[in-house]
């Protein structure tokens, strides 16, 4: 599962610095921004002073990073998700994966998943709860949410406090305008060091640039 086979990878970053960068200065003012490092690793998004971590898979340092922006009620990006556990088996340790959300707006439960993802972010379940969500489409509800941050260990009350945060509503707003402004209108889009790839691709495609 992605959340075994990811978990261990680390991030790198080159170009889709510079792309990153641009777009937050046409979608965000002076005071939000995506924190990165010199490299360009996306590490938090920031909104006033707060700031809330980009999930991704560990060791700072890979060869390779990969971007996924990405939606939960998106039958494409449930298939995307198995071909990145795939590179991540592949690969290893020379992949870091990080994850942006961009729910769209077509998709009625998509929002509400990427709050409870977040949720669980804060638990140190991001991948866990973005197992379940990719697993189990049908189970995007409201008390199918509640019932995944359960599974995950989130106190029921806890996760309708993350949830409810209108902070963590606007990161992820913050993050579907970023992914709007580096033309990754539709999901899943993904950057490789940069280099943008769209939609469920066959795997081929994506060792084509990560090699």
């Amino acid at each position: 599962r992605g959340a075994l086979t990811m978990r261990n990878l680390q991030p790198r970053l080159l170009i889709a610095a510079f792309l990153i960068t641009s777009a937050l200065s046409m979608v965000a003012p002076a005071s939000t921004a995506v924190a990165q490092d010199a490299a360009g690793s996306l590490y938090e998004t920031c909104i006033d002073g707060r700031c809330e971590p980009v999930p991704d898979t560990g060791n700072r340092g890979a060869v390779v990073s990969v971007i996924i922006m990405s939606d939960f009620e998106c039958p494409f990006c449930q298939r995307a998700m198995k071909t990145m556990e795939a590179l991540g088996g592949l690969y290893g340790t020379k992949v870091h994966f990080s994850f942006l959300q961009n729910p769209l707006s077509s998709h009625e439960n998509a929002f509400n998943a990427a709050l409870a993802s977040m949720a669980a972010a804060r638990h140190g379940a991001f991948w866990a709860m973005h197992d379940r969500l990719f697993a189990t489409p049908g189970t995007l509800s409201p008390h199918g949410l509640k019932g995944h941050a359960t599974q995950v260990g989130i106190a029921p009350s806890l996760f309708q406090q993350h949830i409810e945060d209108p902070f963590l509503a606007a990161v992820i707003r913050r993050q579907a305008a970023i992914a709007a402004a580096t033309d990754a209108k539709g999901t899943p889009t993904f950057f490789i060091n940069g280099k943008i790839i769209k939609g469920a691709v066959p795997i081929e495609d994506f060792k084509a640039v990560i090699n």
